[in-house]
């Protein structure tokens, strides 16, 4: 293999992967280890191709490239979605803790009454002007049983954890159709290193994910809150199988 159309070709990898948006907040190390081409060191690699077999070669490179940066934007959504849907998952919680706590104390003080419900509706009525933060985030007129508890906390969840698996897996999928037709048609170690420092942060995200709900775990047993992540439970990356064919690769390539 021609090193100098290697070169030439390495250094567009670094170019295509240098301040890409989706990765723009870490500081990666393969962003500032290696130099750019000159002009004109590029020149000189461009005019030195000139073999049948060189110029075939540099074909299959470019045409590969030119696929790999149509589907570069389309990874990067799906990472930018997968970081976002995590992050609005870790929230939900916080949320849903907020929520349950409240609905405790809520609860405690309407067991002091004899007629609970009837104190639940008033409380209700009442504290529509007096509290906007409980009563938008806990009090909600659609429930007027007792024992009282916040709504719709298990839908939230559940829809989110659907989404980000979803998600999750698009990205492995494009992630991976990608590294097969790297390995086999342009082997860019700026092109393996941008997927791989993505899968890193993904695996980075997820482990906050975890690291929420176990510190959760004491709280929602306390609250006997049951989110029913057994039902819907959050995929990890590195478990999610992707199966890529032939086909898969040859679209792939025929993006360009």
């Amino acid at each position: 293999m021609n090193k100098k159309i290697m070169l030439f070709m390495e250094d567009t990898a670094l170019f295509n992967t240098t301040g890409s948006n989706a990765l723009e907040f870490s500081k990666r190390k393969y962003l500032t280890k290696r130099n750019f081409l000159t002009q004109q060191e590029k020149n000189e690699i461009w005019e030195s191709v000139e073999s049948e077999k060189d110029i075939e070669l540099l074909n299959i490179f470019t045409s590969t490239n030119k696929s790999f940066t149509i589907m570069k934007p389309y990874i990067e959504g799906y990472f930018t979605e997968v970081i976002h849907l995590s992050t609005q998952f870790i929230r939900e919680i916080e949320n849903i803790t907020i929520k349950s706590i409240l609905s405790k104390s809520i609860n405690d003080i309407l067991n002091l009454f004899p007629d609970k419900e009837e104190a639940l509706n008033v409380l209700i009525k009442n504290n529509t002007y007096k509290s906007k933060y409980i009563n938008s985030t806990v009090l909600k007129k659609e429930n007027k049983s007792f024992p009282f508890k916040s709504l719709n906390d298990e839908k939230v969840v559940n829809n989110l954890t659907t989404k980000l698996n979803a998600k999750k897996e698009n990205l492995k999928y494009l992630i991976q159709v990608t590294k097969n037709v790297l390995t086999e048609y342009l082997p860019l170690t700026s092109y393996f290193e941008y997927l791989e420092d993505m899968e890193n942060l993904i695996y980075e995200q997820e482990n906050d994910v975890l690291e929420v709900l176990k510190n959760r775990e004491d709280i929602f047993k306390a609250l006997e809150l049951d989110l029913s992540l057994k039902k819907t439970p959050i995929n990890k990356y590195k478990d999610v199988l992707i199966v890529v064919t032939n086909e898969d690769i040859e679209d792939y390539r025929k993006k360009a």
